[in-house]
């Protein structure tokens, strides 16, 4: 969709561009080749070399064409593309939460957009942050009485646990002084 994006934008796109857009976007590619495939070891390791060498080529090859790029932005592109999905992946793959990983990541996902979709609409305008106010305060105010009364339960408990505390220090002392 990049390269497509790419090619529609301006009259042509680099080769060099492509190509590491390319290879940057095969990464989930040789994750699903390493792990869902029924393959040893020992050739998971070499998919991943191979990716990796393939890497450096097309990274190789971008430094040289273009002078404008540092390897260390290469890289830092790399990681902002690839490293949250493989961090993730590599969370869900531990045995107890492999079975429900999917699941909790399903839950995580649409609580997260929920949330900010939620802030996202409510935060357009003055209006509705207003609205959204008074019926936050609607909903959680409660009487003074019952807030007093819970202050008091709070302190009670406190003064239980201090009491309790300070009639334990006789026999730490004597318990020190044997």
């Amino acid at each position: 969709m990049s390269v497509t994006w790419l090619f529609l934008a301006t009259a042509g796109a680099p080769i060099g561009r492509v190509l590491w857009l390319v290879i940057l976007f095969l990464w989930p590619a040789v994750i699903v080749c390493t792990h869902n495939m029924a393959i040893s070891r020992r050739e998971a390791l070499l998919i991943a070399g191979l990716y990796l060498l393939f890497l450096c080529l097309v990274g190789l090859f971008v430094l040289v064409r273009n002078s404008e790029v540092s390897a260390v932005e290469l890289v830092v592109n790399w990681m902002t593309i690839n490293l949250p999905a493989s961090v993730l992946f590599l969370a869900f793959l531990h045995k107890r939460v492999r079975a429900v990983g999917p699941l909790v990541f399903a839950f995580m996902l649409a609580g997260v957009t929920g949330a900010l979709l939620l802030v996202q609409l409510i935060g357009t305008s003055d209006a509705s942050l207003r609205a959204t106010a008074s019926l936050g305060t609607a909903i959680g105010r409660r009487d003074r009485d019952d807030l007093s009364a819970e202050r008091n339960r709070v302190r009670a408990a406190r003064s239980a646990r201090m009491g309790r505390s300070a009639a334990s220090w006789p026999c730490l002392l004597r318990r020190a002084t044997r």
